[in-house]
């Protein structure tokens, strides 16, 4: 029979769940023991840290949103391009199965990215809320 797994005190690596990248207090004491001064230099380093990682953050945030948007500009102006192509096929030939054919296949490919993009955007959700 399946049993679940629990998996409640397995200890987590990663960054998330810490608190601070401050050392801890009795860390600190020690540091400042041995060189005068020091913590508070620790405490500096550490504020230089916190910014650049959150300009980081800001930056690769607005890059992301960025490609997304045009990917989202891109993939209009494919669809809107492929039914301009279309209506073209569908006045100037004889055929207009061919004219079909194209419009059907740009607007199935047009939905599967659509559906791949709201997966990944799903994935990523589900990750942000660990």
């Amino acid at each position: 029979m399946y049993k679940k797994k629990d998996f409640s005190n397995r200890p987590r690596n990663n960054r998330a769940n810490k608190t601070s990248i401050l050392p801890p207090s009795n860390i600190l004491e020690k540091y400042e023991d041995l060189a005068p001064g020091s913590a508070e230099k620790i405490i500096d380093m550490v504020d230089i840290e916190q910014d650049h990682r959150h300009k980081f953050e800001n930056r690769a945030l607005t890059a992301s949103i960025i490609s997304y948007r045009l990917g989202q500009i891109f993939g209009f102006i494919f669809l809107l391009a492929s039914l301009a192509a279309t209506l073209f096929l569908i006045n100037s030939s004889a055929d207009k199965y061919n004219a079909i054919y194209l419009f059907v296949s740009a607007l199935s490919f047009y939905f599967l990215i659509t559906l791949i993009t709201a997966r990944t955007k799903n994935k990523f959700k589900r990750y942000k809320r660990r």
